[in-house]
């Protein structure tokens, strides 16, 4: 269970995978260019940036283990390595969108995901998301974001994510914006807040308190895994790029 903001529950909230998309789109390409590019030439995160690559990868599955399963939120929350797991994966989704837009194509012959893709893949599957949890949110009325009204856009338009009203910058602010989709997984970004390990400790703790932050559970350290742990990991990643792109396509029910 994730500790979602928009839960009504302490125990978080299970999301599925059609809700998750857009952090499913980016991860056969990450699992690839991690194969052959340290983490830090690959990821813009700064608090991820400092991981080796095992470690990210198995962050990677401990965040995606959460949204999509059963286990008890974590006393104190999720640490801030696994909240910016989730603002690394939407940046990453639009970097698949903005390519996909460029290229009107995907080569996917390295990747898990097969070369038949459809051109509006990431596109598509990104909207889900965006329309799961934001314009159909469950047990709320309908929104329509400002950034697709003031667009021009309708909630009647026909395929929206086809638009060529959605540019770039349109997708970056629907899937970045911490008042967009980032924040139905993340009430805020405090683990952006590094300047806090480089200050002397009564001054972070000074500043922490203020702010109502736990050091301990924002900057806590990542786990570095063991080679069954790793390869458990990787396995769970790649199951759920497959029943993702099944999904995704129509080919397989949740």
């Amino acid at each position: 269970m994730w500790n979602s903001p928009y839960s009504e529950s302490e125990n978080g909230r299970k999301f599925s995978l059609e809700e998750i998309a857009a952090l499913v789109v980016p991860l056969a390409e990450l699992l690839d260019t991690l194969s052959f590019r340290s983490v830090f030439d690959t990821i813009d995160e700064p608090i991820l940036q400092r991981l080796e690559r095992d470690e990210l990868i198995f962050a990677l599955y401990e965040v995606l283990h959460a949204l999509l399963e059963d286990d008890p939120v974590p006393e104190g929350g999720f640490p801030g390595i696994q909240e910016a797991m989730i603002a690394e994966l939407l940046n990453q989704a639009h970097g698949s969108v903005v390519c996909e837009m460029e290229t009107l194509e995907w080569d996917f012959a390295e990747t898990e995901m097969s070369a038949d893709a459809p051109a509006d893949y990431a596109r598509a599957a990104v909207w889900k998301s965006v329309d799961r949890l934001l314009i159909h949110e469950e047990g709320a009325e309908p929104f329509w974001p400002l950034v697709l009204e003031e667009a021009g856009m309708k909630p009647t338009d026909p395929a929206p994510h086809l638009s060529e009203k959605m540019t770039p910058e349109i997708w970056e602010e629907l899937l970045m914006n911490e008042d967009l989709l980032l924040s139905a997984f993340v009430e805020d970004t405090d683990w952006r807040m590094e300047f806090l390990m480089d200050v002397h400790p009564d001054a972070a703790k000074k500043v922490s308190q203020l702010v109502g932050l736990d050091l301990e559970v924002v900057q806590a350290l990542p786990h570095t895994p063991d080679a069954a742990e790793l390869e458990k990991a990787e396995r769970y990643i790649r199951e759920v790029i497959r029943k993702g792109d099944a999904i995704f396509r129509g080919t397989e029910k949740e």
